[in-house]
């Protein structure tokens, strides 16, 4: 069995002719969606964890609380309230509600990334 007869015994090329730039668009939106979230995650997790390393007790306070909810609650609580509470508003806010939820969730996970970073390099370096 060569590999175009093993193609099309797994791989329908009617189904594939006609659904595969549906395929392509959504791998394509997937993207987007993973480097908007990466992107603002990383900086937003920048901000928290120079939140957290600050003198202020309000911003360690509140860097600490905005991690303990969202690394806390469970996931498909969050999305319910994304999609359900906020994205029930159409328009513009229904694209935020769809990238709010990765980049809240990388943001969190990035504070403690950078945090460990920025203790390990002021260790370090004394």
């Amino acid at each position: 069995m060569n590999i175009e007869q093993w193609l099309a015994v797994v791989l329908d090329p009617d189904l594939l002719e006609r659904y595969g730039p549906r395929f392509v668009d959504g791998l394509l939106v997937t993207a987007k969606l993973v480097a908007i979230s990466f992107t603002l995650g990383a900086v937003l997790g920048l901000l928290l964890a120079l939140a957290r390393l600050s003198r202020s007790q309000l911003l360690q306070r509140m860097s600490a609380g905005y991690v303990y909810f969202f690394r806390g609650s469970p996931l498909l609580a969050q999305l319910f309230l994304l999609y359900y509470g906020l994205g029930s508003l159409k328009g513009f806010w229904q694209d935020v509600c769809s990238a709010c939820r990765p980049v809240m969730c990388t943001s969190s996970a990035a504070r403690r990334c950078w945090r460990s970073c920025s203790s390990f390099i002021t260790a370090s370096a004394r």
